[in-house]
């Protein structure tokens, strides 16, 4: 049932199951249950980081850590390690986020597992990106791609697209803006693999919407953010897609657009306690602030973008 309702984006629905299946599964005993438990934790993750809930992530694995560590199966191992990595990347801890990914990477290593090596190395891309380390990003990115563009199931194609992605990122901030949004591209060409995956396919439109209002190519990135705003299926990506839409529209000039996309965005990050974009996001509303004559709510929005930025250690705020 959680498999079917995710497929359909009802991720809510997909956490219920899922709970309820934990509960079982924990009623069993040896090695099986193990590996049940932690299969489901693995799923169970995915359901609630698409809802933007990373600290639940935290409490549902971190008690887990002995049964990961025990259990005989280096997927699963490594599994939880990514989950771990991927998780604490969102939360503003990137040092803990390499940490995790490394351990996941080792395990995958060891079990020769190419899907699990691509996961490993996309969390150290994006932990890469929110240092502002581009150049081990780049690496960490081509060497997620060179594991992943070897499968041709759903997941691997999934992960292959967030990989090339994050490739695009970092190559943007590199200022090679049209190697990026080649690499964008390929994101768009990977969901088209998937039957048209909206989630790939908006992640490729507000990245490529935020490189084309960069280089002042306003309203082709208006439509690029828009695009992406209407294909994203759940309230994270949703959230990330209507501030990049409110960036092309400051970039532009046009603040009075920008400030009620921004206000929104911003409202739903700090629920999901993404402090990382949510600092990102309030720093420009206090320049949409500005530019629309509140100086005196732009002072508060810069000051609270400063303390954002700074505890979630990023650099681009």
């Amino acid at each position: 049932f959680a498999d079917r309702a995710a497929q359909a984006y009802a991720s809510a629905a997909a956490v219920d199951a899922l709970r309820e299946a934990l509960v079982r599964a924990r009623r069993a005993r040896g090695g099986e249950a193990d590996r049940r438990v932690l299969a489901l934790l693995d799923r169970y993750s995915l359901s609630l980081a698409v809802l933007g809930r990373f600290r639940d992530i935290l409490d549902l694995l971190l008690p887990e850590r002995e049964r990961a560590e025990r259990v005989e199966d280096r997927a699963l191992t490594s599994a939880y390690f990514f989950r771990l990595g991927l998780t604490y990347s969102y939360l503003g801890e990137p040092g803990e986020a390499a940490v995790w990914a490394g351990r996941a990477l080792a395990e995958a290593e060891r079990g020769e597992d190419s899907m699990a090596a691509g996961r490993a190395c996309y969390v150290l891309a994006l932990a890469a990106y929110y240092t502002g380390a581009s150049p081990d990003g780049v690496e960490h990115a081509r060497r997620a791609i060179a594991h992943l563009e070897r499968g041709r199931s759903r997941a691997e194609l999934s992960w292959l697209g967030q990989s090339q992605w994050v490739l695009g990122l970092h190559l943007f901030l590199r200022g090679e803006f049209d190697a990026a949004l080649d690499a964008e591209a390929t994101v768009e060409a990977t969901a088209a693999r998937l039957g048209g995956e909206p989630r790939l396919r908006s992640f490729a439109a507000w990245t490529s919407g935020w490189i084309l209002a960069t280089r002042g190519e306003w309203d082709r990135a208006i439509e690029a953010c828009r695009r992406a705003v209407a294909d994203s299926p759940d309230p994270v990506n949703t959230a990330l897609a209507t501030g990049r839409l409110a960036t092309a529209y400051l970039e532009k000039g046009e603040a009075a657009e920008a400030l009620p996309l921004l206000e929104r965005s911003v409202d739903q990050l700090a629920g999901f306690r993404f402090p990382q974009l949510q600092g990102l996001f309030t720093a420009l509303l206090a320049e949409a602030r500005l530019l629309t004559g509140d100086p005196t709510g732009a002072r508060d929005a810069a000051e609270r973008a400063v303390a954002l930025t700074r505890d979630g250690r990023y650099p681009f705020g």
